[in-house]
């Protein structure tokens, strides 16, 4: 399920609008980046309401829950508002990876009866035997597709045309579509589009798997078949992704490959931090360039920037509901 977010900003830096954040990948990272960014706008709130969305009124800007894009409950929500939306898609440059790895991350009852060695072969080989009835109930079969909502109808088809005219609709709801391989470069898209500063997108790697299993041409191709809708969604916002890229300019590129060298320098140090208490270097600092003005990130903020996602979690929640903390 998706992690839902609805922030209301308002700052020096551009005009007042609703973000709407749809995250269901990288969840620790893309938090860090944005949740306490809005602290520094003028009249933003970020307030908490735990596993319902539905309970949004006027006083309310942060909410999180698990519900998928297409609940008519939820779109109500929304209507005459003016709202920028921002997705965060878990997606894959092959898209056959999104199995390997909800396979080996989630403790889903069903995929407990596969056979621990090469499941994913026993699962592209015999769907029937293992994938729910239902396919809103499947997290291994497009599953991205469900979480943003597609009707029912395009999960039994294979007709691009019927999936295309729904995915060009789909993409006019959306803002940005950030692409988990490409992940630097969707943030930096997303440092432009709302006028942030290079360290507001900083951030430290966490959570991320050290090994996935390859998937071979035979069950690369089965799983294409078994989750056509998923790859149409990625290939068709990967489309989409690189034409907002080449209207970006030459100067693109070249803040992408500085900003790696900045967030790489910057994890060390964090790292470092955290493996040893005995480190003298207390504040990591990096002067004012074409990119960035000074830059400095202390220990507090590195202390952040590597806690784990339940951790971080509860350290917003407690932020907000002090009474909630144990």
């Amino acid at each position: 399920m998706a992690f839902y977010y609805r922030l209301f900003i308002s700052g020096p830096r551009f005009r007042r609008c609703w973000i709407f954040l749809i995250i269901v990948t990288a969840v620790v990272l893309l938090l860090f980046i944005v949740v306490p960014w809005t602290n520094k706008c003028q009249n933003t709130q970020t307030i908490i309401r735990d596993w319902s969305i539905f309970s949004i009124d006027n006083s309310t800007e942060y909410q999180q829950a698990h519900s998928v894009l297409s609940d008519s409950s939820f779109r109500r929500q929304f209507r005459g508002e003016e709202i920028r939306h921002l997705a965060f898609l878990k997606v894959h440059k092959a898209a056959s990876s999104t199995v390997t790895s909800i396979i080996q991350r989630w403790s889903v009852p069903y995929l407990a009866r596969l056979p621990s060695i090469n499941p994913v072969k026993y699962l592209l080989e015999s769907p029937n035997q293992y994938e729910p009835k239902k396919r809103h109930d499947s997290y291994t079969r497009n599953r991205m597709s469900v979480d943003f909502g597609l009707p029912e109808e395009l999960l039994h088809t294979t007709d691009k045309r019927k999936i295309l005219l729904y995915l060009q609709e789909l993409n006019s709801e959306f803002k940005l579509v950030l692409i988990k391989e490409y992940f630097d470069e969707s943030i930096i898209l997303l440092r432009r589009m709302l006028n942030w500063n290079l360290r507001d997108v900083l951030y430290v790697s966490k959570n991320s798997l050290k090994y996935v299993p390859k998937i071979n041409v035979r069950d690369r191709h089965r799983h294409k078949q078994h989750s056509f809708l998923d790859y149409c969604l990625y290939n068709f916002f990967l489309r989409v992704f690189w034409r907002k890229v080449r209207q970006q300019g030459e100067d693109f590129h070249m803040e992408v490959a500085y900003f790696r060298q900045l967030r790489s320098a910057v994890e060390d140090f964090c790292n470092e931090e955290k493996r040893n208490p005995a480190f003298k270097r207390r504040v990591f600092e990096a002067e004012a360039n074409e990119f960035h003005p000074d830059i400095a990130i202390n220990k507090d903020l590195c202390e952040l920037m590597t806690l784990n996602e339940v951790d971080f979690t509860n350290k917003l929640k407690w932020r907000q509901f002090p009474n909630l903390r144990p």
